[in-house]
């Protein structure tokens, strides 16, 4: 075969050395060219060389390429090689990583290969080889029939992505299941345009194609594909001559039609394929046109303007393709796209060619009157939409025509930037456009929405009996059996609404809202209560109500209305379900109480009486409380009514209605996350009743938004039974038609809610509940109902009810007086004080409901007991006068007077409330998980993407943003961590996983504009000048910090920090929407697949639930509780909950600590410490104390007890000390560190000793043989000749011994005189001068017996370093968990020794690399024994060990051994010798190498043993040979005894094939035949499993599955069955592809061989085997390790029992050679330098022999 011949042929002759060489070459040829004339220098060349060309070539020859007189093709024109000049390198420095293919018949793969192939037929161009699922495929579809010129034949893509269905271009026309598709468009993770006349599809994962709408193909890869590609496109690898490698054959060809019609494949739409023959004809010998004309022509390409890109572009291959394209069709249009070709590929690579078209006239391209051509449009132009950065592999830019400079296109129209439109919901509106939304008017203006902002009414609700949302929109949940303050509204008109909770009916676990009072002016006179049920009761003024203060009515059969003249507006439900509270924009900043403060601003809304901010909703309910007599703790819970009404379950199920189609139409405008939770919640509390209330909710906030959702039609349990005659509608108003609205005369407004109502011409009558005629109805007075006609008596006379209304006299109210004994004020509730509160007790004036300034209304029940005069107020039991009340904040108590003071506030206690002065402050973001924000203004919303997006971005022109993307990890969907994008200004810093790792330069790292900080287990990076601060703890947790002057500059998912919170989900595009979905998808950077936010992690993996409830509950537990008062942990729980849930694959304990660490940060900030990890969540700071060592320890010698090892302290050397010498400037205490120099293994302990006085001061050895102390250097030698081996007991038990680690065998030895390194001698003299004991000394350096580093949850990480002795730089930094160096007073950190010390022995950041110390260069081993001729001398054997001195040395490397030989030990290198080869091997299709020894220096490696059937039903067998299956059939894959493995090959069902929907899995489908079913048959079992149907039958029994007995195991994944069977097969068969892998490895189970397609797989049985040795005779040895056979494998053996010796007898072949032969080996001789010939021998063949 050809292929057979290119192994030896174009590897040889094509190999790196000719590409570069051909590099080279060229280089003079280009010189050569341009000193000549340009016209004739090749096309001299060309003629000359045909005009002595007269040699007959076994083929034509291609590119241009002649045949020589030596008969063969010459290549040198071209520099083109292969036996007939078919490939045609691509030298230029500036490829990119492009694939192309134009005019049908050229190809150019990644790595630069051009060749020629004139296939018909469809080819896979380009395929993902690095995943089991490719990520990409692409099939180019060839004209079957095409004559003339190639650029006028028909020609089409297909494109794959992973198991999507095929995506068809053709012309400029996509396609996707049959179906045209609209561009631009986006296909999950592929976005398709149209940019020009190309067609662009671009992806996330680095991969991007232009399809010029005729022929032209042009793919682009970042280099994370490389060496992961595969077909026509080559192998992408950087390597040139391994490009054409066949399809399933690990084997390269030079026959271009072998290797393209390998990757040939045959749709359904396709004529039958036929293979382009080996030896097809060169388009140039056909001689329609002649050749010198043509070559004349096409040598334009080596001329100006084209020579500006030879250097980047070579031009060479152009001249091939262009040649090749004039010999089929020499006219205008085909020369004109020649020469396009080149001048399109200087462009992708960023060197377009200017004005090139200006010498071809036929090239000059025809646009419409608004376009001109050009040759460079960026592949990413600007548009009129945001500016979505580019995604990363695209093309630099394409040709064609586009809009002038300064235009944009839009929607194929070049506009002006400033006449852009502007996109809303989907649609498009042009300039000058107005939008209006709920609290803005928007004017399109230049691609952007400008927006008037004008304050508009907002809506307090109450839903059930403990889910708040304020005005400004803050969501919590509060439970309280009491009157609490609702809404407070101050100055004119001023109100107060308050709500009655109290225990529901005999459930005492839950309260229901009982009423609601409304109090105008403080008057009891002026006072509505709405009861539940429905029942209105009004002040003792009975008629105040109808002089205008109130109107009341029924606003349909469910909810009353009531609305007063100065813009309140209360909607209340009859049966206490729900409340809404509306105002007009004239209250902005006019309220408190329950439903927040009104001002736009979130954060404040849990302001207090007092004045001063709650951090949790109970201590912000409490705080509104009316009565001190109502008792509710502050820091109980929430708890979970799923978790506790397990009965319950099923209803909260049904909430899911609201992710589903029938809410759809409202999810854009709000988001259905929060109320989904909120109906969970409420339907596992008290089922059906609750949870129609919860989707009621809903519903009504989506009519505000004008989406009307009729729920209860399509929720069975929910519908409501309308009166006879009444009809139900979601949108209903009982104005002008029930009988009470005849009663208030009132006028009608759009008010509208859920309800029944009557028809036209009936009124709905309350009191007997029906739709009855005008005259029929009943009137209201007062509260009560009266019959018609009847007449009603009051003082001022008498009244009649008439067509509903009627009116009386308002009676005069009468009062009683009590007096108090005993000092205080005795209140009796049968005789009421007027000056004293009409409830008693109850309504008490205390100091803490002083603030509110309110005055009870009579609702709560009535209290008598002793009560405070008038003019005081209440507190623990004492009276107060009002301006010595103190101020309660946060359950803390504050002295009247009493100053809190923070950066951002000081406030003063007055009168029990707190008078705060503010100023300005920064603001701080949070995101943390794969989804969670907290903007600057306090906005929290979870937003899912795993695009690039703009957490900060500014609106300004000062160039900062901030970008972040969310990563995957442990080969699944979970994320596990974040990277970063920082820009400011011409800054940029990228982090990702392990930031500036490379550089350990310590705590802080100066830049001109910023600084890198550690603080704790955050990574900071610090802009002073900017006053931006951004933390990041190197998972998924960031914080960013802006400074106080940044305030309305910022836009992106962190809000605009304006303070106002209720504007923060503000698009790119200036617009404010609802839906945190869309509004993240607005700053996202390139295109995204939009997630399916309905995925609840909780409920899609519910066997996590349980291990995330039990976690989380930490949260709620005391260990937390310091905090729960101060930051409310609700929306941390929920999110925790969410977050562990999600981490199902892998990595939930991160997860779980993440959201943990989030809640506990936020504490932190606060100033509360929370020590709350544990085994789960640990974080360990014991790695950074590891080098402290132990002791202090004094070093007392053995042979002189009264002496020490001592160091002069000016000196440093080291002496024999006295223990009774003074101690004055002397060293005399040392710790026992971790050796300095480590190595991977070692037997023996290494240690280093740093004086414990003076850290940083190492005993060091000097090359002389001294000792001294040294301060730290970094460098390996240094650390080498500061580390000793720790010998305990070596000579004498409880003594120690310190060996030189760089010079084995010496020892620190002491005497009366000195201390010195000396060298082993075995005297009982030197084993006591080495022998030390090590005495602890209890109380010298006490601080080098703490940890130095320890964990803090909560601290400051500013301290003192050697880089910011002051610690001045840092006080900017938060407090922050992790791990912090805790130094003495007069002690700073080294942060390169990460130790304290004094301040000049500070380690200088080292600015070079570390020295890299070689180990000691190995002699070489001694050859195995051989047979040695008579002649050479015996080998003199190597001293036994036990001579060496000393008897054992440390190897410095794992795989070296020291060897004793002639009493020195010799450095012996395992590796170099080892008895086989150790090469890795190649297993091409049957994947990784395994190794099958566990020798770390002499690995052995095989191939698996795996078979494969591929999708498209090819086999690869055990050897890695393939096969194909074509038929349908059932087929052996493989047999061993007792166990037989069955494919069956089918048909397809009809819905897995068909014209318009191919999946990429399909090349067998596309034939009709599909990989069915699955036959395991052995001894025991008789196994069919259907991968279609997904049944498995064991035995003709269909068996669930996990599956497990006897031997037999089958699982399902979810992604593929995985069998194990007893023979030893291990089987995996993908659901989606139908790929299967067989393994069978040998072992004591899988120990046969093997038969069938999968083909043999034999035990290894005795053979003959090549290994390398080094032979060596006294000093003459090899030069290097030689090969040498010998033998090796398994052979038979047998134990037969023997009746006549009565025992077994024992048969056994050994792997023996079968004769032997001679074998001279060249050996030098270092003595002499000469050489001399030695002779081994080795088998000649090698079989199983008895002994």
């Amino acid at each position: 075969m050809r292929g057979s011949f290119f192994a030896s042929s174009i590897l040889t002759r094509a190999s790196k050395n000719q590409f570069n060489a051909i590099r080279q070459k060229r280089t003079p040829l280009s010189a050569q060219f341009k000193e000549s004339d340009s016209r004739n220098y090749l096309y001299e060349a060309s003629v000359q060389g045909r005009s002595q060309s007269v040699g007959s070539c076994p083929h034509e020859c291609l590119n241009g390429a002649f045949c020589s007189a030596a008969g063969t093709c010459d290549c040198q024109i071209f520099q083109a090689l292969g036996e007939r000049c078919q490939i045609v390198p691509n030298t230029g420095k500036e490829r990119d990583g492009i694939c192309k293919t134009w005019g049908q018949y050229h190809f150019e793969t990644f790595d630069g290969i051009y060749y020629y192939f004139p296939g018909n037929c469809s080819y896979i161009l380009a395929k993902d080889c690095g995943a089991q699922e490719p990520q990409y495929t692409v099939w180019v579809h060839n004209s079957p029939k095409c004559t003339g010129s190639v650029y006028y034949c028909h020609r089409s893509v297909s494109l794959f992505f992973l198991s999507q269905e095929e995506i068809l271009i053709s012309g400029h026309e996509v396609k996707k299941d049959g179906i045209r598709l609209t561009l631009p468009q986006t296909i999950g993770h592929v976005y398709i345009e149209r940019l020009a006349d190309y067609i662009l599809v671009k992806t996330n994962f680095g991969f991007s194609l232009a399809w010029d709408g005729i022929s032209g193909i042009y793919i682009k890869l970042s280099e994370d594909h490389k060496g992961k590609t595969s077909g026509l496109c080559g192998n992408y690898n950087g390597i040139q001559f391994d490009d054409l490698q066949i399809q399933h054959v690990d084997e390269v060809t030079e026959d271009v039609a072998m290797f393209a019609n390998s990757w040939a494949i045959q749709t359904a739409e396709d004529a039958r394929c036929i293979a382009t023959a080996s030896d097809f004809p060169s388009p140039c010998s056909i001689g329609i046109h002649p050749f010198e004309v043509i070559f004349f022509k096409c040598q334009i390409l080596l001329q100006f303007p084209f020579l500006s890109c030879h250097e980047y572009i070579d031009p060479y291959s152009y001249i091939a393709s262009c040649i090749n394209d004039l010999c089929k069709s020499n006219d205008d249009h085909t020369y004109c796209r020649a020469a396009t070709e080149y001048a399109r590929a200087c462009s992708f690579v960023g060197y377009p060619i200017q004005e090139w078209r200006d010498d071809f006239p036929a090239c000059v391209d025809k646009c419409d009157d608004s376009l001109v051509h050009r040759d460079c449009i960026s592949c990413c132009p600007p548009t009129c939409t945001f500016e979505k950065e580019c995604l990363g592999s695209n093309l630099h830019c394409l040709d064609g025509c586009y809009c002038p400079d300064g235009l944009i296109m839009d929607n194929g129209t070049c506009v002006a930037l400033e006449k852009c439109p502007c996109s809303y919901r989907g649609l498009s509106y042009s300039v000058g456009s107005i939008i209006e939304q709920e609290c803005s008017e928007c004017v399109c203006v230049g691609g952007t929405w400008n927006c008037t902002k004008f304050d508009c009414p907002v809506e307090c609700s109450v839903v059930g009996d403990s889910h708040f949302t304020t005005f400004d929109g803050r969501h919590y949940t509060f439970f309280g059996v009491c009157q609490y303050i609702l809404v407070k509204g101050t100055g004119k008109d001023k109100f107060t609404i308050t709500l009655q909770q109290a225990p529901c009916y005999e459930n005492l676990d839950w309260a229901c809202l009982q009423s609601v009072a409304l109090l105008l002016e403080d008057d009891f006179n002026k006072q509505v209560i709405l009861n539940r049920g429905g029942e209105i009761l009004t002040g003792q003024n009975q008629g105040f109500n109808l002089n205008g203060h109130v109107e009341i009515r029924n606003l349909s059969s469910l909810f009353i209305v009531l609305k007063t003249r100065f813009g309140l507006k209360i909607v209340f439900a009859k049966d206490g379900a729900r409340l809404y509270i509306q105002l007009s924009t004239d209250w902005k900043r006019r309220t408190m109480g329950l439903c927040g403060t009104f001002n736009g601003n979130i954060r404040d809304d849990f302001m207090s009486p007092g004045g001063m901010i709650e951090g949790t909703p109970q201590l912000h309910g409490n705080a509104w409380k009316v009565s001190s007599a109502c008792f509710a703790p502050v820091r109980v819970p929430l708890l979970d009514p799923c978790n506790i009404n397990q009965e319950n379950i099923g209803y909260a199920a049904l909430c899911d209605v609201i992710n589903q189609e029938l809410f759809a139409p409202c999810h854009d405008a709000v988001s259905p996350g929060l109320y989904y939770q909120l109906c969970r919640f409420d339907g596992c509390k008290c089922g059906s009743s609750c949870l129609c209330n919860a989707l009621g909710h809903y519903a009504y906030v989506c009519s505000k938004h004008g989406i009307f959702i009729d729920f209860r039609s399509h929720v069975s349990f929910c519908a409501v039974v309308c009166q006879k005659g009444m009809l139900y509608h979601p949108c209903s108003s009982f104005c002008h038609h029930s009988c009470a609205s005849l009663s208030s005369m009132e006028s009608c407004d759009d008010d509208c809610v859920e309800g029944c109502n009557c028809p036209e011409g009936k009124y709905f009558d309350e009191a007997i509940n029906f739709c009855v005629p005008i005259f029929s109805c009943h009137c209201l007075y007062r509260g009560s109902q009266y019959q018609p006609g009847e007449l009603v008596a009051t003082p001022t006379g008498l009244c009649q009810c008439l067509n509903g209304t009627v009116k009386c006299a308002e009676p005069s109210p009468a009062t009683v007086v009590h007096t108090c004994p005993e000092g205080k004020r005795y209140f009796d509730c049968k005789f009421p004080d007027p000056e004293l509160p009409s409830a008693g007790v109850n309504c008490e004036t205390t100091c803490v409901n002083l603030a509110m300034n309110f005055t009870c209304t009579p609702s709560p029940p009535c209290a008598s007991g002793c009560i405070c005069p008038p003019g005081m107020a209440e507190h623990k039991g004492k009276c107060y006068i009002p301006e010595s009340c103190p101020c309660l904040w946060k359950d803390w108590e504050y002295l009247s007077g009493e100053v809190i003071s923070t950066p951002c506030y000081t406030c003063v206690c007055r009168r029990g409330m707190f008078n705060c002065t503010y100023y300005p402050c920064p603001a701080v973001c949070t995101v943390y998980g794969d989804r969670h924000y907290h903007s600057f203004d306090g906005l929290e919303f979870d937003y899912v993407s795993d695009c690039q997006a703009f957490l900060v971005k500014s609106a300004e022109d000062s160039a900062i943003s901030v970008i972040a993307q969310n990563k995957k990890c442990f080969d699944n969907d979970i994320i596990c961590s974040k990277s970063l994008l920082i820009s400011v200004g011409d800054t940029e810093i990228y982090l990702n996983d392990s930031p500036y790792k490379q550089k350990r330069s310590g705590f802080l790292e100066n830049k001109p504009t910023y600084q890198l900080w550690k603080a704790g287990y955050y990574a900071v990076v610090h802009f002073p000048e900017e006053d931006i601060t951004i933390l990041w703890d190197k998972k998924t947790t960031i914080h960013i910090k802006v400074g106080s002057q940044w305030k309305g500059k910022l836009g992106g998912l962190c809000g605009n920090f304006d303070k106002c919170t209720s504007n923060d989900m503000t698009t790119s595009n200036n617009l404010e929407v609802r839906s945190a979905q869309v509004f993240g998808e607005s700053w996202t950077i390139g295109q995204c697949e939009t997630p399916n936010e309905t995925v609840r992690p909780c409920e899609a993996y519910q066997n996590k639930f349980p291990y995330a409830k039990k976690e989380c509950s930490i949260l709620y537990s005391d260990i937390f509780a310091p905090c729960r008062n101060v930051i409310d942990v609700t929306s941390f729980v929920k999110n925790c909950h969410t977050d562990t849930c999600n981490c199902n694959l892998g990595g939930d304990c991160e997860c779980l600590c993440s959201s943990i660490a989030a809640y506990a940060y936020k504490c932190c900030q606060e100033g509360v410490s929370v020590h709350w990890r544990g085994p789960i969540c640990a974080l360990d700071c014991e790695s950074y104390n590891q080098g402290l060592g132990e002791g202090p320890y004094i070093l007392a010698s053995y042979a002189s007890i009264g002496t020490v090892l001592g160091a002069n302290i000016t000196s440093r050397k080291i002496f024999p000390l006295k223990r009774t010498s003074p101690h004055d400037f002397v060293f005399f205490s040392f710790m026992i560190t971790p050796g300095l120099f480590r190595e991977k293994k070692s037997s023996l302990s290494l240690v280093s000793l740093e004086s414990a006085e003076r850290p940083n001061y190492f005993l060091f050895v000097h090359e002389d043989d001294t000792i001294s102390l040294e301060r730290w250097e970094a460098n390996s030698g240094f650390r080498r000749n500061a580390t000793f081996f720790h010998h305990q007991g070596l000579w004498i038990p409880g003594y120690s011994a310190f060996e030189l680690h760089s010079k084995k065998g010496f020892f620190i030895i002491f005497t009366d005189s000195t201390v010195k390194v000396s060298k082993y001698d075995d005297s009982e003299d030197f084993k006591h001068a080495s022998s030390f004991i090590m005495e602890e000394i209890p109380a010298a350096v006490p601080y080098r017996r703490m940890c130095e580093w320890r964990y803090e949850p909560c601290a400051t990480p500013c301290f003192k370093t050697c880089s910011d002795p002051d610690a001045l730089a840092c006080k900017f930094l938060p407090p922050v968990e992790g791990c912090l160096p805790y130094c003495p007073k007069n002690m700073i950190l080294d942060e390169v020794t990460l130790k304290c010390v004094y301040p000049t022995d500070c380690i200088p950041v080292p600015v070079t690399e570390a020295v890299i110390v070689k180990p000691p260069k190995p002699v070489e081993t001694v050859a195995p024994a051989a047979h040695v001729p008579s002649e050479c001398p015996e080998e003199e054997a190597p001293t036994p060990a036990s001579e060496c001195v000393p008897e054992y040395m440390e190897p410095t490397f794992t795989c070296y051994q020291y060897v004793c030989i002639n009493k020195e030990w010799i450095l012996f290198n395992l590796s170099s010798n080892c008895p086989k080869d150790t090469t890795i091997p190649d297993c091409g299709f049957r994947g990784m190498p395994v190794q099958v020894n566990n020798d770390t220096c002499c690995p052995e490696w095989e191939c698996p043993c795996r078979c494969s059937v591929l999708s498209e039903l090819s086999i690869i067998t055990f050897d890695g040979n393939s096969a194909a299956l074509y038929s349908m059939a059932s087929y052996i894959l493989v047999q061993i005894p007792g166990e037989i493995i069955i494919a069956h090959i089918e048909k397809c069902p009809a819905n897995h094939i068909g014209n318009s929907k191919r999946k990429l899995v399909s090349h067998a489908k596309i034939s009709g035949l599909c990989f069915k079913k699955l036959n395991i048959t052995s001894l025991s079992y008789n196994v069919l499993i259907n991968r279609l149907t997904r049944k498995v039958e064991v035995d003709s029994v269909i068996e669930s599955l996990p599956f497990s007995e006897n031997g037999l195991s089958i699982e399902d994944t979810g992604a593929m069955y995985v069998v194990t069977t007893p023979g030893g097969f291990r089987i995996r068969w993908a659901h989606v592809t139908g790929i299967i892998d067989i393994h069978y490895d040998f072992s004591p189970v899988a120990n046969h061989s093997t038969e069938g397609l999968c083909g043999r797989r034999e035990e290894r049985m005795c053979q003959k085997v090549t290994v390398k040795t080094t032979i060596k005779k006294q000093d003459c040895s090899s030069q290097s390790p030689i090969s040498v056979a010998s033998c090796d494998g398994k052979c038979p053996s047998a134990t037969i029992y023997n009746v006549n010796i009565d025992s077994h007898f024992r048969f056994c072949k050994c792997c023996r050679e079968i004769g032997v032969r001679n074998v001279n080996v060249p050996l030098y001789c270092s003595g002499n330098g000469s050489e001399v010939t030695y002779t081994i021998q080795e088998p000649i063949e090698c079989a199983c022999q008895w002994k």
